[in-house]
């Protein structure tokens, strides 16, 4: 009954699409409910020796682990003195208020005032990102898509950068992205751009390693680049340049930013010559799959990769083969080893 429940309102919570993963972020249902019966059973008094001394062992495993938890939040010994006598002072009250049930409202009161005293000072020995990163980042994304929005209709969007491991962008600045991180998300979305090279698992995709043949595909009429490099400390994090889409139009620019124009982005909606299954696409050969989806849309068997062979060379080291598996071992284990793959450059294809 119970499981039926939750199944019913994940769904309901996820507008009706199967949630991925995370169930536990509806913990404090179950915390409250708990709560609750807790409540209910201090309430009624009627507890027997038994019971007693049950919840007494539990008390002291919770001391234990109070102890232990605000420990590791780096609490001084100080406030972990205050925590245990606290501690013990509602173990005595819980006891008392057998005899005098208007204590009861005192350790409603004691609990409320150590949950949020400790909860606030181990917020507060916590140490993160600083919060002016974050608005920083939130002044380049104003600006980057304000300068686009009063030039040209930037259509669906993407970048090469965000802050932390963020994909939720396009939520928070509204704008039609590939990049997403939510629960509702459709897993079969995120199964064929991991088959068009694009990182995408479940419920997230990160449109990272994106080709002008894929922006294309997916409607994406704008790429915002820059030459801002990863910093950790501010949280921010640059996965690569596209310096195939600079030749592109440039719609707008702020600072290290600037976002260019694909004039060949498919529209978000269009008709294909005719209908056609989904062949088994391979996590290998993921550009030959990104040809085979764009031919069979456009109706046409054009080339649009070269295959480059690289000069590769070794220092103190070798590949060994293992049925499919290759692995670079070391032929003297005392030395440093290397393996360098070099790629002859060659000028990318024109934009039109």
């Amino acid at each position: 009954m119970a499981s039926t429940l939750m199944t019913s309102l994940y769904l309901f919570w996820h507008g009706f699409q199967e949630p991925q993963s995370y169930p536990y972020r509806f913990i404090y249902l179950m915390s409250f409910w708990l709560i609750v019966l807790a409540a209910r059973q201090l309430a009624s008094g009627q507890w027997t020796k038994r019971q007693w001394q049950s919840i007494g062992i539990v008390l002291a495993i919770f001391l234990v682990y109070d102890i232990w938890i605000r420990h590791a939040a780096n609490l001084s010994l100080g406030r972990l003195a205050m925590a245990t006598v606290l501690a013990l002072a509602l173990a005595w009250l819980i006891n008392a208020s057998r005899r005098w049930p208007q204590l009861r409202y005192v350790i409603v009161a004691l609990v409320c005032l150590e949950v949020g005293y400790g909860g606030t000072r181990a917020l507060q020995n916590t140490h993160g990102v600083a919060g002016d990163s974050y608005r920083t980042y939130m002044k380049t994304m104003t600006d980057v898509l304000g300068k686009a929005t009063a030039k040209t209709d930037y259509g669906r969007l993407e970048k090469t950068f965000m802050r932390g491991g963020d994909r939720g962008d396009s939520y928070t600045y509204r704008y039609q992205g590939i990049s997403a991180f939510s629960s509702n998300n459709d897993p079969e979305l995120a199964d064929l751009l991991s088959y068009m090279g694009i990182p995408a698992y479940g419920y997230f995709e990160a449109y990272f390693g994106g080709t002008q043949l894929t922006d294309s595909l997916f409607g994406i009429r704008t790429i915002v680049d820059t030459t801002r490099k990863t910093n950790t400390k501010q949280d921010f994090y640059h996965y690569g340049s596209r310096e195939d889409v600079h030749d592109w139009p440039v719609v707008a620019k702020s600072g290290a930013f600037t976002a260019y124009r694909n004039p060949n982005a498919l529209p978000l909606g269009f008709a294909s010559p005719k209908h056609f299954e989904m062949p088994n696409f391979s996590y290998v050969a993921m550009l030959d799959d990104q040809t085979w989806l764009l031919n069979n849309v456009s109706g046409t068997k054009r080339v649009y990769f070269d295959l480059l062979k690289p000069h590769v060379s070794y220092k103190n080291a070798r590949i060994n083969q293992s049925g499919q598996y290759y692995f670079l071992r070391k032929k003297n284990k005392h030395k440093a080893a290397s393996i360098t793959i070099t790629y002859p450059v060659k000028k990318v294809c024109p934009s039109t």
